[in-house]
């Protein structure tokens, strides 16, 4: 086995689901189209096959895509999957002491669909590719057509410009790469209000 796909994206469904899937990953493979020698491979869990076992699915093409795009937004934090998503490639950075002083690019390309201020400390410090003010929950057919959305598609070459050069140069393939399962959240407690007193 090797290396199958060059991008594994990450997202979750909850707020990104159709940004994803009608812009982001269209504009993306078109854009490294241009930008890479050969077709590039790109894994969206929407393709899966019926009858496929999906975690199972999940899990071989996170071990054999060579970088990661995840879509960074508060509720992508919330999602247990997502998490283990990213925790499995920072494992294979630390393996591969990729995101050192010595070899600082990682594997983890984020895009930032919303927000910031309330990601866990990890993903603050990644650079990531910010494309808030694009970040727009409409249909292909409805957002193509507004003026801005020119200045999304200029964003996202420029972005596969840069990933497309990062996916050449990642490390030989390893079998014994691990999924790595990410640590629960932190359980949020809120302090209520007293609104009597005790006796």
């Amino acid at each position: 086995m090797a290396y199958e796909y060059d991008v594994f994206l990450s997202y979750t469904r909850t707020g990104t689901g159709r940004w994803v899937r009608e812009h982001l990953y269209p504009a993306l493979t078109h854009s490294l189209e241009n930008a890479m020698p050969r077709q590039p491979r790109v894994f969206v869990d929407w393709q899966q096959e019926s009858g496929t076992v999906w975690p199972e699915n999940l899990a071989n093409a996170l071990q054999t895509s060579r970088v990661m795009v995840p879509v960074f937004s508060p509720p992508y934090f919330r999602s247990a999957w997502c998490r283990t998503e990213l925790a499995t490639i920072a494992h294979r950075e630390r393996l591969l002491e990729l995101g050192t002083r010595r070899h600082p690019q990682g594997l983890t390309h984020p895009v930032i669909f919303a927000d910031g201020k309330h990601f866990p400390p990890e993903a603050q410090r990644l650079q990531g590719v910010s494309l808030i003010k694009w970040g727009v929950d409409m249909t292909y057919e409805g957002y193509s057509k507004s003026p801005a959305y020119v200045g999304f598609l200029k964003a996202v070459r420029a972005f596969a410009i840069t990933l497309a050069d990062r996916i050449e140069r990642v490390p030989a393939w390893q079998p014994d790469w691990p999924v790595v399962e990410a640590e629960p959240l932190p359980e949020v407690r809120a302090e209520l209000p007293r609104l009597w007193g005790t006796s």
